[in-house]
């Protein structure tokens, strides 16, 4: 199970990479190495982690894995739920996914762990003949709220995987949540046509203060 995807332009390159071999051993655990990379003219990340999953029951995995940053250790546990109707384009079901990630500055031993909590969902429901509604939600923040973060350490917010609107890492913060209605037109084989809608909140960057609201939607 292999996933590599990468992106470079005039605002910088990314490269990210996943790997996870089943049954390792022979076991019922699943190895997990995934790394990423990523630069600007302002700064220069790479990170790598490696783990173990386990799926209880058909529907439920959870996922243990530690790793190491630029500058920082890594601890991460996953959870992910799926219960859909079919891989590609699926109609109807329910997906939930949630990270816990706590990380610790190497090179500073008295430097305050930082906690991060993320999760996102998505409920695929059929309405008539080809089309199906998808409702979907992102939200994650970084804990304590009154320590400065690193630009590295933010959440990044743009790109298909959500504000479609906006080009990857368009906005950078520490705290945010985002719905999206998505109405799904699936009438050609393999095939699917999204009309979709994302309001979405996030904490803005200094000099910005509180709570910015943003829209994405279109086709």
């Amino acid at each position: 199970d292999l996933a590599v995807a990468g992106e470079t332009g005039d605002f910088g390159h990314s490269l990210s990479a996943s790997y996870k071999e089943p049954w390792l051993l022979g076991t019922d655990w699943n190895g997990i190495v995934r790394g990423s990379f990523e630069e600007d003219s302002s700064f220069r990340s790479a990170e790598i982690e490696a783990g173990v999953s386990r799926s209880i029951g058909f529907f439920f995995e959870f996922a243990v894995l530690g790793g190491v940053g630029n500058d920082r250790w890594i601890y991460t546990l996953e959870t992910q739920y799926k219960n859909e109707d079919r891989v590609i384009l699926p109609r109807h079901g329910v997906t939930f996914h949630g990270i816990f990630r706590v990380t610790k500055d190497r090179k500073d031993s008295s430097h305050a762990f930082t906690t991060d909590l993320h999760a996102d969902a998505r409920l695929l429901t059929p309405i008539v003949s080809a089309f199906v509604l998808q409702t979907s939600a992102w939200a994650g923040t970084l804990l304590p709220t009154d320590r400065d973060f690193k630009y590295t350490e933010l959440y990044e917010l743009g790109g298909v995987s959500n504000l479609k609107g906006f080009r990857p890492g368009f906005f950078r913060t520490r705290a945010y949540g985002i719905p999206e209605a998505d109405l799904q037109w699936q009438a050609v084989e393999n095939t699917a046509f999204h009309l979709f809608f994302e309001p979405a909140l996030h904490r803005g960057l200094a000099p910005a203060h509180g709570w910015i609201r943003t829209f994405s939607y279109g086709i």
